[in-house]
């Protein structure tokens, strides 16, 4: 589903089916307005987010949502098709983390760059004994 709605921003038109097998990007316009698309740093680390900044946090938090939805994913996969409703459910719920941490800037002195999802283990950052 993401390939298609990426897709329709290149061809700037909705998928629709234009007859019984094919489907087309003819439907109704897709309109991209560069300038409301925000910053974002190129493949952050969460060792550019300062430490105690409410970007650290959000960033911190989506990662170990996005280290859970990966193992979630691992199970149902691997034999525990039981554990799916908990997984799409932490997906969704990593949606959410993610845009909220896109909403806050990167560093508070300078709010043109907001903060980016990463997709690394944050246990790796945290100093001995915190």
């Amino acid at each position: 589903a993401h390939y298609y709605k990426f897709a329709e921003i290149v061809h700037g038109h909705e998928l629709i089916r234009t007859s019984d097998k094919h489907w087309d990007y003819a439907g109704h316009p897709i309109v991209f307005d560069p300038n409301g698309v925000w910053s974002l740093p190129d493949n952050p680390s969460l060792s550019d987010y300062p430490v105690g900044s409410r970007s650290r946090l959000l960033a911190e938090d989506f990662c170990q949502l996005y280290l859970k939805v990966v193992h979630q994913l691992q199970l149902t996969f691997s034999g525990h098709p039981d554990k799916i409703d908990g997984t799409v459910s932490a997906m969704f719920l990593l949606r959410l983390k993610g845009e909220e941490l896109v909403k806050v800037p990167l560093k508070e002195q300078d709010p043109s760059v907001h903060a980016g999802p990463l997709f690394e283990n944050p246990l790796r950052f945290r100093p001995a004994g915190s």
